[in-house]
């Protein structure tokens, strides 16, 4: 596999370097040889079919087609289920073997064995992101060099296309079970890069991007690049897979699947792998151009909010309804749209809650992320208060709200388009589409300053 990176430079002599001197002078390492780094990754995705969030830490190395991914602190939520996992993967990338062991909901899960499919997200892919910085069009995106003190790196900030950032991306959503369709708009993209103060060597890449659907933060520091040091998977790990593989007690059940194996999209649990609903269930089974409802439960209040709401807006833009039973929760995503705004609101309902599926962890993982989205406190409420609201006016006054009660959790965001659109009136939008569902009082918009 012939792969380049983007990841180092020479000297720029003596003089003070420009934006554009340092940017130029990236030089290209050759991915069959030894690299690492530290990624650290957030991000979230929304659509009809629920929602995924993510953040990881981690680090990588690589030489060729081995890819070695270890030291993890990973926190994966899925449609009001979440998890925390340390993993540890050996694999040879596309479509090779892929090797996974680590800790789970708890329990210590030993070598497993499954197969890296062609979207797997890989080497390649940092290429497409160190490649977009790299040739970023500084005709339509300037480079802006930050004010340099002595002793600090520098850095630089632009604004890139989000097309390859997207292609990559995808391929790593796909690897992790998400859509693989991120939506990238192109202003969205901002970047920021450092260099070493003496070297002149790339140190990070920090890109942080929004989409129709997801929207994300990620950090790369290199750590090594260029070296002789060669990889293999160990044969121990091997071993202990394929004698895992002939048990079907190893394990407690548990199997892993990666990019375009075969049988679907497959989230783990305990005990087996869970795809996606294709009968009814309990309840009734919808799947129209509007509305989605899987069928595999009847909830008391989910079910009949998701059928006023369908009879009652005419601007409905699309609704879905999926019942998580193994985890005790259900779920209405519901958005909707004006001439000039657009909105959405989800309602989870946690029936059976335990440590690792509650109203109180889902808000407070959402009320992170969206702190470390805006970079800022929120306008009202707080992590304490059970509810809090996060406001924007770029491209558009936005505001986002995300609250909890003992039964539930709430999410919302709305982003009006004319011209002196407030705060206020995009929350009295999110207020709007909880009473379409029945849902009066989740905040007052006028208590705001």
């Amino acid at each position: 596999m012939a792969v380049v990176l983007a990841l180092g430079m020479t000297s720029c002599g003596s003089k003070a370097p420009t934006a554009e001197s340092l940017m130029k002078g990236i030089q290209e390492l050759d991915a069959g040889k030894y690299y690492q780094m530290e990624v650290a990754l957030s991000a979230k995705q929304e659509n009809a079919d629920g929602s995924f969030d993510i953040d990881a830490k981690a680090k990588v190395e690589g030489a060729g087609d081995i890819f070695h991914l270890y030291d993890t602190d990973l926190s994966v939520g899925m449609s009001g289920f979440s998890m925390d996992m340390d993993i540890e993967m050996w694999a040879e990338l596309d479509g090779g073997d892929a090797y996974l062991k680590g800790n789970i909901l708890g329990q210590d899960i030993n070598w497993m064995k499954s197969s890296m499919g062609d979207s797997s997200f890989g080497p390649e892919d940092i290429e497409k992101i160190a490649n977009s910085i790299k040739d970023a069009d500084t005709e339509k995106h300037e480079f802006i060099l930050q004010k340099h003190e002595k002793g600090e790196d520098y850095i630089v900030e632009m604004v890139i296309d989000g097309d390859d950032i997207s292609d990559a991306f995808g391929d790593a959503m796909e690897t992790m079970k998400m859509d693989g369709d991120s939506g990238f708009n192109a202003e969205d993209c901002k970047a920021e890069v450092r260099f070493d103060e003496e070297t002149k060597d790339l140190k990070t890449i920090f890109i942080k991007g929004e989409g129709d659907e997801m929207s994300f933060s990620l950090e790369i520091t290199f750590l090594a690049k260029n070296g002789n040091k060669k990889l293999e998977i160990p044969k121990d790990v091997i071993k202990t897979a394929e004698e895992a593989e002939n048990n079907p007690d190893a394990n407690n059940g548990w199997s892993f699947s990666l990019g375009d194996d075969e049988g679907g999209d497959n989230h783990q649990q305990p005990g087996g792998e869970i795809g996606n609903t294709t009968t009814p269930g309990n309840g009734t089974y919808v799947d129209t151009e509007k509305y989605r409802n899987d069928g595999e439960a009847y909830d008391e209040v989910i079910d009949p909010m998701a059928e006023a709401v369908y009879a009652a807006d005419p601007n409905l833009t699309y609704l879905s309804v999926s019942h998580y039973t193994y985890t005790g929760v259900s779920r209405m995503s519901y958005s909707t749209s004006g001439d000039d705004w657009g909105g959405e609101i989800v309602v989870e309902r946690y029936y059976d809650q335990d440590e690792y599926s509650n109203p109180k962890d889902s808000y407070e993982r959402q009320y992170n992320f969206l702190h470390e989205w805006y970079e800022t406190e929120p306008v009202g409420g707080g992590k304490d208060q059970k509810f809090a609201i996060f406001a924007t006016d770029d491209y558009g006054q936005k505001a986002e709200i995300v609250c909890y009660t003992d039964e539930y959790y709430l999410t919302g965001e709305a982003r009006l388009y004319n011209d002196g659109a407030n705060v206020k009136q995009a929350l009295n939008k999110i207020n709007d589409m909880f009473a379409t569902a029945g849902i009066e009082g989740v905040f007052d918009a006028s208590a705001l300053s």
